[in-house]
């Protein structure tokens, strides 16, 4: 029965969140898994490959830089010599081929999938829906995001574009957002969910941050709804 009332709670949150979105071919990067996040909360198709993975902040930026050109590079298992590297991780690993068009290669977590061939096939189509005339850049990097990597992402060459952090300064970084939850005392990793109705999962904590809005119209702010 709790299941059926999450399942419910879901299906209306997405349902209202999609009524209110005028923006509908939208393509979301992200180097965590937030961007497919918010695809999948407005019920949009994923027009991105970056859903159910992590980059590596210092390679996402180079990734966003040159989005076409990888976007012709092959995903491959790491080589046996780069293996070493990636023992610790459970789940697959795999590698943009960058050098065949000039650039490093990306490597890419796939936190979310079983199998590598699942998530290569995974990238590969999404990426080829990819809306190059509209696309948000977003970042997520809490409590640590290091100076150089904000000004790197702020130099991306995109319009619309916001980074997740407790730093702030508006005329550097004009468009950080800093959650409820972005502090010492109470950040935590992962994706939290927070109930709107006794018993119904409805709300995500994505949901402070007004997506709807920044979709719509690139605004960056606070949502109606306030985490507690």
């Amino acid at each position: 029965m709790k299941t059926n009332l999450k399942r419910l709670g879901r299906a209306i949150a997405t349902k209202r969140r999609s009524a209110k979105l005028a923006n509908h071919e939208f393509t979301i990067i992200s180097n965590t898994c937030i961007g497919g996040v918010i695809t999948h909360n407005v019920g949009e198709q994923f027009r991105s490959p970056t859903v159910n993975l992590i980059i590596y902040e210092d390679q996402f930026l180079i990734f966003c830089q040159h989005l076409k050109e990888y976007s012709t590079c092959p995903v491959e298992k790491p080589t046996p010599e780069e293996t070493p590297q990636f023992e610790r991780f459970s789940y697959p690993i795999g590698i943009v081929r960058g050098a065949s068009v000039g650039l490093p290669d990306i490597n890419l977590m796939f936190v979310h999938y079983k199998t590598f061939e699942e998530a290569k096939e995974k990238w590969e189509s999404r990426f080829a829906r990819v809306n190059y005339d509209d696309i948000f850049i977003l970042m997520d990097r809490g409590l640590d995001a290091r100076d150089e990597i904000l000004d790197g992402f702020y130099a991306l060459p995109y319009q619309h574009k916001v980074f997740f952090t407790n730093k702030k300064d508006s005329e550097r970084w004009p468009d950080n957002f800093q959650f409820s939850f972005y502090n010492p005392e109470q950040y935590v990793t992962g994706c939290l969910y927070y109930n709107q109705w006794s018993g119904i999962e409805a709300h995500h904590w994505m949901d402070e941050f007004d997506y709807i809005r920044w979709l719509n119209e690139g605004v960056v702010q606070k949502s109606d709804f306030h985490v507690k």
